[in-house]
């Protein structure tokens, strides 16, 4: 008589994977849950789908080709020859509609090295980063005792590291806390583990945890008023209350895209030891979002394993594109129409500071003994013969060329007339009538950057087919990722609201991203121009994000011409209108203060 081993065996339903295992095999793992491996695509691994202890025949569905949702739970049936059906594409498992080998390898993540291992460095061998302690009172913040293992526990010491310290600018880095990590500024960065860790507890336990940091912190500066300020903490009230709606955007991603009673079992930071052990080892790369910053690997209702794969945003103020004008270049394969071009604009614009007229020379040389150019000129290190060519000596090329428009302006007669820098008229160029040629030389000068930026305006504007739209499309994706969302590849946590499938269909009307993106117009009826969406109900523009091209350094700043896109109020107000509608209005959500200011202006 056969033994029970060599039945399943002659079934390919192993109790551990095959040597050799090949499309249509399945198998049981050593923690009880059914794996199925299906064929891939030419060229690419085969990959394979985890089911729970119950869930031999959706293994066998899935490796077989079949779809896994349509076979009954249980095993009580007795299991029916099936016949061979077509190869279904490698993103069954998810929802996923792009060509990436999503499917996760079995692994046991919460024992992994990754995820048990001790913080680098070790308490005995950390230093403080210099100069950035908190200082004493009150006693150094002490993270609160965390049982749950679904992420590195390494984190919690890094949070706790982080929370003791100052800042300044960029410093310290996310490296002074914690080794093996990307270099990075540590305030951001902080958001994101933290993020990572309140994910991966349950509400209980991440209450005590954000509870006893936001006690540290209003301890921290009740007894030290020179760190009121929030900049000059390294992880602020804002970090923390950004992550706590983080959390609740992501767990309505996780129920509403995989169905109620879907848990997460982990969830790592978006670096490559975290993900490896979750399941895509040596996949990192290849597998990932472009825009992802968090992974949770989720178990479904019927008992399957996924990566859902978040993009974070503390809030609503998003910078969508911050670029420059050059990178017209690239999105037009190298080739630049001469009026988009910003070095043609930069060598115009030095051509029109430079001074040769002997009698302008002296005007010049009268302006550089006034404020604030006498100044200026001395802080810099310039000679008159450096403000009258400005490509001349050393030095700064753009700080030159900003002493000389500030002689050009001093003698059109600023700060009375001429370009004005503050005040009710900031960014007019105010003359007499008629003007003066020194007021008309500011003038046109201005005159000439502010037409270069109307004109890449309209042109981004133009219909397709058009390259510099497609561009401008292509670097809005990389913040704002509309076709990764539309794919189900990745999803938004927007402070605490999701941007996923479903509201995306809300909002659009449909979260197919090629039909929305026909519908992207640049509305330029208003001041700024804004990237909108015109397929709404009547053709109603929805207003998105506003558009600026600019000089950075008016009179002078050329080839740099800012080119900045932010999300405008109309579609924040439309994005929290649908997760209300979606998934309920939600009970808690923090706002900052700075974020209510922010919010006010708009």
């Amino acid at each position: 008589m056969a033994t029970y081993r060599q039945i399943r065996e002659s079934l390919n339903l192993s109790e551990e994977k095959p040597k050799n295992a090949g499309p249509g095999d399945t198998w049981q793992t050593k923690s009880g849950n059914w794996v199925g491996m299906k064929q891939g695509k030419k060229g690419e691994k085969n990959p394979t789908q985890s089911y729970g202890q119950e869930g031999k025949k959706k293994a066998k569905a899935y490796a077989t080709g079949s779809d896994p949702d349509k076979v009954d739970g249980g095993e009580k049936d007795k299991e029916k020859p099936e016949e061979e059906p077509k190869q279904k594409s490698k993103s069954t498992a998810t929802g996923y509609k792009g060509d990436k080998n999503k499917s996760l390898d079995d692994v046991d993540t919460s024992s992994s090295p990754t995820f048990t291992e001790d913080i680098d460095p070790s308490d005995d061998e950390y230093t403080p980063p210099k100069g950035f302690e908190n200082p004493d009172p009150p006693p150094p913040f002490q993270m609160p005792e965390i049982k749950s293992g679904k992420f590195p526990k390494k984190y919690s010491k890094a949070i706790e590291r982080m929370m003791n310290s100052t800042k300044s600018g960029e410093k310290p880095i996310t490296q002074d806390f914690i080794k093996g990590v990307g270099a990075g500024q540590a305030g951001s960065q902080a958001g994101e583990v933290l993020t990572v860790m309140a994910t991966g507890l349950d509400k209980e336990e991440w209450d005590t945890v954000k509870n006893s940091l936001l006690e540290y912190e209003t301890a921290l500066i009740t007894q030290n008023k020179g760190l009121k300020n929030p900049k000059k903490r390294l992880i602020d009230k804002s970090w923390i209350e950004a992550a706590d709606n983080n959390r609740l955007a992501i767990e309505r991603q996780v129920e509403g895209m995989y169905g109620k009673g879907a848990k997460i079992l982990n969830t790592g930071w978006d670096v490559e030891a975290d993900v490896e052990a979750m399941g895509w080892k040596g996949r990192y790369k290849e597998s990932k979002g472009y825009s992802t910053d968090m992974y949770a690997k989720v178990q479904r209702p019927d008992g399957s394993i996924i990566m859902h794969e978040p993009s974070l945003k503390k809030d609503d103020r998003i910078n969508f594109i911050n670029k420059t004008t050059g990178s017209f270049k690239d999105w037009l394969g190298g080739e630049v129409p001469e009026e988009l071009d910003p070095e043609v604009l930069a060598t115009k614009e030095v051509d029109r500071l430079k001074t040769t007229d002997p009698k302008k020379k002296k005007q010049v040389e009268a302006a550089t003994e006034k404020e604030p150019l006498k100044s200026y000129m001395k802080r810099k290190g310039f000679t008159t013969e450096q403000v009258l060519d400005p490509t001349s000596g050393k030095g700064s090329t753009r700080h030159k060329k900003k002493a000389a428009f500030m002689a050009m302006n001093i003698m059109a007669g600023a700060p009375e007339y001429g370009y004005q820098e503050t005040g009710p008229d900031k960014g007019k160029v105010l003359t007499h009538d008629p003007p003066t040629p020194e007021e008309q030389a500011v003038k046109d000068h201005i005159k000439e950057v502010r037409d270069y930026c109307d004109n890449a305006t309209r042109e981004i504007g133009k219909p397709p087919p058009n390259p510099l739209r497609d561009g401008m499309l292509t670097a809005v994706s990389e913040e704002f990722p509309l076709k990764g969302v539309a794919d189900q590849e990745e999803t938004m946590a927007i402070g605490a609201n999701s941007l996923d499938p479903q509201t995306m269909e809300n909002i659009f009307g449909t979260s197919d991203f090629d039909t929305i993106k026909q519908d992207l117009v640049v509305d330029d009826s208003v001041t700024p121009p804004h990237l909108a969406y015109s397929g709404g109900p009547e053709g109603k523009l929805l207003r998105i994000a506003t558009i600026k091209i600019r000089q950075d350094g008016i009179g002078y700043g050329s080839p740099s011409i800012k080119f900045e896109m932010t999300m405008d109020r109309e579609f924040a107000d439309k994005l929290k209108q649908a997760n209300e509608e979606v998934y309920g209005e939600k009970k808690e959500q923090y706002e900052s203060l700075e974020g209510t200011i922010s919010r006010m202006k708009r």
